[in-house]
């Protein structure tokens, strides 16, 4: 029974902070940035501001470089980049891969794929919110987050790759996209 009220509080904390994200005045402790060149956001956040942001909502252009700078925010609990475009709309490789701490995140809704161990032992990530075109999700993508609870796969969805959820013993249900055409081998292993 507590952990089915701490999962609705988290859902509903996950929710406001969603909709804070898209349109709505958003709360006082995210920190919100505009990157108009890819490969500057470590040019527009100082190294010595990295480890004090906890809740990150970036709009603009990033490049794999970005990601990785945001990957080493060891505070970061929240991050939004729904408003953001990335190369060859894709979500590089190991990019968010054993963040210690972050708990909910949004996607680009331009995505297209999530590569390969994109968020593989985030422990403590619960909430994933994937863009509605998204075609692909790598191997591994989100195997050992044990606390993932809350993601939804979208109608555009083909392919699963091998162990892309393996492990991810929160996750209770999931609805499977009619047009998939491929779940490898052992994509829900362990769950």
């Amino acid at each position: 029974m507590k952990k089915a009220l701490l999962h609705i509080g988290i859902f509903i904390l996950f929710s406001a902070q969603i909709a804070c994200s898209h349109g709505e005045d958003e709360p006082e402790d995210i920190t919100t940035i505009s990157v108009n060149e890819p490969g500057s956001l470590s040019e527009i956040i100082a190294p010595s501001q990295r480890g004090s942001i906890t809740k990150l909502s970036v709009k603009g252009s990033l490049n794999y470089s970005d990601i990785s700078y945001i990957h080493q925010m060891p505070e970061l609990l929240y991050l939004d980049v729904g408003n953001v475009v990335l190369p060859n709309n894709y979500f590089p490789d190991n990019a968010i891969s054993s963040h210690e701490k972050l708990e909910a995140v949004i996607l680009p809704v331009s995505l297209d794929s999530i590569g390969a161990s994109a968020f593989r032992w985030c422990e403590r990530l619960q909430a994933v919110r994937l863009p509605k075109k998204l075609k692909s999700i790598g191997a591994y993508a989100f195997a050992g987050c044990i606390n993932l609870y809350d993601i939804e796969l979208p109608n555009s969805l083909l392919y699963l790759e091998k162990y892309a959820f393996s492990g991810c013993k929160s996750l209770y249900t999931l609805k499977i996209p009619s047009k998939l055409q491929r779940i490898s081998d052992y994509t829900f292993s362990k769950c």
